[in-house]
């Protein structure tokens, strides 16, 4: 496992929860979304949904984050409970086969929808 401190991901909140740091630009937010800071509790969801664990311990960040958050958590976890397996799918299939064997596809896509699911269990525990 990377060690990176616990305390990081809570530098990186109270930082950008600064009022100075602005939506991207040029962005339509999903309703509910206001703030640099509920943007990026989104982007902890995507990095742990596909399982991007290079900065992070995915998971375990979106969850400690969705506890400062959970209005913005809760937000992106619904919009995250909306994309199917067929849309995953549909995803993959766009992927030319000298990119991905289907063997990796597979794999990806369990990994994907996995994820999802423990994702998903996170809402019974938000605040």
């Amino acid at each position: 496992m990377l060690k990176v401190s616990e305390h990081t991901i809570d530098i990186v909140l109270r930082v950008i929860s600064n009022e100075s740091v602005n939506l991207p630009i040029g962005w339509i937010a999903p309703r509910g979304i206001q703030k640099a800071v509920e943007v990026f509790v989104g982007y902890l969801l995507l990095d742990a949904w596909i399982g991007n664990g290079d900065r992070h311990h995915t998971i375990d960040v979106f969850n400690r984050a969705a506890r400062y958050y959970p209005e913005a958590a809760s937000i992106w976890l619904n919009r995250l409970e909306s994309i199917s397996q067929a849309n995953i799918l549909n995803i993959f299939n766009r992927i030319p086969n000298t990119r991905i064997s289907p063997i990796a596809a597979n794999f990806a896509q369990r990994i994907i929808e996995f994820n999802q699911h423990r994702l998903l269990k996170l809402r019974e525990t938000l605040p």
